[in-house]
């Protein structure tokens, strides 16, 4: 046996040792925290003042002027209160000079400083850039892996963009481009037609009902073609989830809703980790969303891989599972020379050693932000042209005539895609309708690298700031008559419409361009085609033009007209 003095020591010296190494282990711990903490205030700092502040010291060495900005926020409190004014009162009758309204602050700095400044949003600058040749530089291939979207606007659109082609930047953006854009192939789109003109049916329908034996009736058709569009959308994307794709829907308008209404705090850093109420319920919706998307790709899959359906099918979903199941292969792992397609074998050896295109989760997100620009964009459009169209008489007119005369007269006879570049009347009201109404007021081009443009010095981290709705008003580009309504200007295409053939910018261009525009304008051309054959209408008394943006350009109030049906 051990004498107990022994063994008394021994304990001692027991306990003593794992007394040390807990306190070791604390030592340990609160030196890694320490670390941590000293790491987490760094990026603090160096976000919210050594960065801005050699940002700023780039834009006074080249003698770029600008509003002073304040620590840590910027130009950002002048910008509200001067936006906060204007959109305070209605603008009066349908007025298209809507750019004071929509940009007072780029209004009055542009007086003071010129066509050419800077102005800080939080802690990044933006460089105004007004001057086509270098916004074409800027949209220029060249410079597409140079120039992507900032961390404020990823960090606002997050929960409902997620990190899609829209949002995504560098290689990510590029990868992303290449495997969707054979997706929206014009040959593509044309199996979508049909889903356009069936959906526009049912609206046509429901405003049946409501005109009834009336002469007239006041409709406001905001809302009824934003639900159109989402139908379309669900349909086209979804195909035969059309009910889930519904419900994505609905979670994605109020997830945009609540991610906008505390978008100000979103240059706070580490602000989208608070357990605050907000966040909690982004959260629970973000997940809610994501489970569907998960549920409907999964299915998709699982059918073609049991056999019960040969293809992921002509939905815009079908279309990109399909692009993204080409195969990545990692050289490393398998040889790609030895193998034989024809083995079932070698087929199975690469597939377990190739990794799909996409990801579960970057699909999910190329949904999001189809749903999102596919229907917002196209809501839009279709609303101010339709409320162009009644104070214009004249136009909607001459848009029925043609419709008419490529489509006839019968409602059996529906638009199809082979035929809609027939109505150029059509085309040229959509275009202008897009100049004084672009979706996006305002496009930025954020600086992944430092880079010169023109006799400018773009630093990394600064943003070019192009104010597309000013160049879209401009008189020295479009003449004296810049803020009417004047489709002709389209007479002879897009090029040759006013001075600059860079002026006209509704959906960018080069090739971070939006992918969807082609679907946007044939859907629209459809949509209003159905609806010119079917109605007159004018603008309600009860309309009150007051344009805002919540991401895109639309009427705040709504946009009430008179329908009247064509006998």
């Amino acid at each position: 046996m051990i004498p107990s003095s022994i063994a008394s020591l021994i304990a001692s010296k027991s306990s003593h040792n794992v007394a040390t190494s807990a306190m070791g282990m604390m030592s340990m711990l609160g030196m890694l925290s320490a670390l941590v903490i000293v790491w987490g205030l760094w990026k603090i700092v160096r976000c919210i003042w050594w960065r801005p502040l050699k940002l700023e010291r780039a834009m006074r060495k080249q003698g770029m002027q600008g509003p002073p900005p304040l620590f840590m926020i910027g130009n950002y409190v002048e910008i509200m209160k001067l936006e906060e004014m204007e959109l305070a009162t209605d603008m009066g009758g349908l007025r298209h000079d809507i750019l004071q309204r929509m940009l007072p602050y780029y209004t009055k700095w542009s007086k003071t400083y010129g066509k050419k400044f800077v102005f800080w949003e939080a802690s990044e600058p933006r460089i105004v850039v007004t001057e086509p040749e270098l916004i074409r530089e800027v949209f220029s291939a060249k410079c597409a892996l140079a120039y992507g979207k900032s961390f404020i606007h990823q960090r606002c659109c997050e929960h409902f963009l997620g990190k899609g082609v829209v949002m995504a930047n560098g290689e990510s953006w590029a990868r992303q481009r290449r495997i969707i854009a054979p997706a929206f192939h014009i040959d593509k789109l044309k199996g979508l037609a049909g889903v356009m003109t069936k959906c526009t049916e049912q609206l046509i329908s429901k405003w049946e009902e409501m005109v009834g034996r009336d002469k007239q009736v006041e409709v406001d058709v905001a809302s009824d073609l934003r639900m159109l569009t989402a139908d379309i959308i669900a349909c086209t994307e979804f195909g035969s989830s059309y009910e889930q794709g519904k419900r994505i829907f609905d979670l994605l308008t109020t997830l945009q809703k609540l991610t906008l209404q505390f978008a100000h705090f979103v240059w706070l850093p580490g602000s989208r980790f608070l357990p605050t109420s907000w966040n909690w319920e982004i959260w629970r919706l973000k997940r809610e969303m994501e489970n569907l998307l998960k549920e409907i790709i999964q299915e998709r899959r699982d059918l073609v891989s049991v056999g019960k359906i040969g293809s992921y099918g002509k939905d815009l979903l079908g279309l990109m599972l399909a692009e993204s199941e080409g195969r990545s292969c990692d050289l490393d792992d398998v040889n790609c020379n030895n193998i034989n397609a024809n083995s079932m074998n070698d087929q199975h050896n690469i597939r377990s050693h190739c990794k799909p295109r996409f990801t579960t989760q970057q699909i999910m997100d190329e949904c999001k932000t189809f749903f999102f620009a596919g229907h917002e964009t196209t809501a839009g459009l279709l609303t101010w042209s339709m409320l162009l169209l009644a104070a214009n008489p004249e136009w909607q007119e001459k848009a029925r005539e043609e419709v008419f005369d490529v489509l006839g007269e019968r409602d059996e006879n529906l638009p199809e895609a082979e035929t809609l570049h027939k109505l150029k009347i059509l085309g040229m009201i959509i275009n202008e309708t897009l100049r004084l109404y672009p979706p996006a007021i305002v496009i930025t081009r954020y600086a992944l690298m430092d880079m010169k443009l023109g006799d400018m010095y773009i630093p990394k981290g600064s943003s070019v700031w192009i104010p597309v709705l000013a160049m879209h008003l401009d008189q020295e580009l479009w003449g004296e008559d810049a803020s009417q309504f004047k489709p002709q200007r389209f007479e002879q295409g897009m090029a040759r419409a006013c001075k600059h053939p860079l002026a006209y910018m509704p959906f960018a261009f080069g090739p971070r361009n939006c992918v969807g525009q082609t679907f946007a304008l044939m859907e629209a051309k459809i949509v209003l085609s159905m609806i010119l054959r079917k109605y007159r209408f004018t603008l309600a008394p009860s309309y009150r033009h007051a344009p805002i943006t919540m991401l895109t350009l639309k009427p705040k109030y709504g946009a009430q007209v008179l329908l009247e049906r064509i006998l």
